[in-house]
């Protein structure tokens, strides 16, 4: 949790610059062979792209810069199973302190 706060913060809060989110590639994926990860993250690849296309989507269409709000953050590790037996598909993941998924909603202005 303190890794992808620190990555939020980081990268993801304030201007999405090219730059910073080339910063934040780097750190996700190895840049010898980007198949290898450096960090687990979903979007690790559209997260960047799609922030530098609507950072300078939006310079060009309006004039204005965007700027990312962290504004929440949570786990599996907060959440209950969801109650799927009675649909008979089993328990959804196993949630525990070495299997586990955060959650972060960051909003753009």
């Amino acid at each position: 949790m303190a890794l992808d706060e620190r990555l939020l913060t980081s990268y993801l809060a304030g201007p999405p610059a090219s730059e910073r989110l080339a910063g934040l590639f780097g750190e996700l994926v190895d840049q010898a062979d980007i198949g290898k990860y450096r960090v687990i993250w979903c979007g690790r690849f559209a997260v960047p792209f799609g922030l530098n296309f609507a950072a300078h989507l939006t310079k060009a269409a309006s004039g204005r810069t965007l700027t990312g709000y962290v504004l929440r953050t949570g786990s599996s590790l907060s959440m209950p199973w969801l109650p799927l037996e009675e649909q008979k598909l089993g328990l959804t993941g196993d949630a525990n302190l070495h299997h586990f998924v955060t959650y972060a909603a960051v909003g753009y202005k």
